[in-house]
């Protein structure tokens, strides 16, 4: 009898504590007007702008990458490969056209290259479908390595341009885990702070430490981590969904915090710890309902 009554009080707190994960406080809280709420637009990160300059009098185009995002002092290839950033596989030696100067994240994660090719016209170098790419870490071609982080179609087909300058964008890859969008929102009661991930364009099964940060997208990402959240996990179609609830936070400033999703989860090493997705918090006003 005794077994039996111990069985059925462990049934009873296994009960108990299903019931608690599955009634989450955070996820049937209401709100007022005076608690606050903020939404993150997580968009892929690195990103920047490529500029091709003719240099008439020495007969050279000076390719110059800008880039914000980076890692702090983080080390990056780069290269002109021969395809488009929508055909991809320009992530191996035999893709890229012609290699360009490495690109050094200084603390603020801002990296800036300047590589001069002679005797060759902007048409030449942009070619018909030709696209810069910038890689994971300093070890490309290296299988691990061999990541583009970003990518920018430069083809005559692709962009606009004149002779003499001409400027694309750079943006996502087809890469693993470079092409990721999604959201996160956070709401504050009574000092009790919740915060939703949901990111998509991930590799099923993969998994992503994020954080809140101190700092903005746009001035740096290295700012002080303030909260750890809850890792996301991709399922079978690549989206990821992440809850986490913190204690004994008294606000969200209406600017100064940040999220970023990184590539993995050893942040000891470079390609794990190279952010995929960022975006700043902005608070807005709550309102009577649910938190979600």
């Amino acid at each position: 009898m005794r077994k039996f009554l111990k069985k059925i009080a462990l049934m009873g707190m296994l009960f108990t504590t299903a019931l608690t994960v599955w009634t989450t406080p955070s996820l049937a809280v209401m709100h007022t007007a005076n608690d606050q709420q903020g939404l993150v637009n997580l968009q892929h990160t690195p990103n920047g702008t490529v500029t091709f300059t003719r240099d008439l009098i020495s007969n050279s185009v000076i390719v110059l990458i800008n880039l914000q995002g980076l890692q702090p002092y983080t080390i990056h290839p780069a290269g002109i490969a021969r395809a488009s950033c929508e055909t991809g596989n320009n992530d191996t030696p035999q893709a890229i056209y012609q290699r360009l100067s490495t690109i050094v994240a200084d603390k603020a994660g801002h990296g800036i290259s300047r590589t001069v090719i002679y005797g060759s016209s902007i048409e030449d170098v942009r070619g018909n479908t030709h696209s810069v790419n910038v890689y994971s870490d300093a070890t490309f071609p290296s299988p691990i390595a061999t990541i583009a982080v970003t990518c920018g179609n430069i083809g005559m087909t692709n962009q606009q341009g004149t002779m003499l300058n001409y400027i694309a964008p750079l943006g996502n890859t087809l890469d693993a885990n470079q092409n990721v969008s999604g959201t996160a929102e956070l709401f504050l009661h009574k000092k009790t702070l919740t915060v939703e991930v949901h990111l998509t364009g991930l590799v099923p099964g993969s998994v992503h430490m994020n954080h809140i940060h101190a700092g903005s997208t746009e001035k740096s990402l290295s700012g002080a981590v303030l909260y750890d959240l809850t890792p996301l996990v991709a399922d079978a179609t690549g989206t990821a969904d992440a809850l986490t609830i913190l204690h004994h936070v008294s606000a969200i400033p209406s600017h100064g915090w940040f999220i970023n999703v990184h590539f993995g989860t050893d942040l000891t090493t470079q390609v794990d710890y190279d952010v995929i997705a960022s975006g700043d918090i902005v608070t807005t006003t709550g309102s009577y309902g649910t938190i979600f």
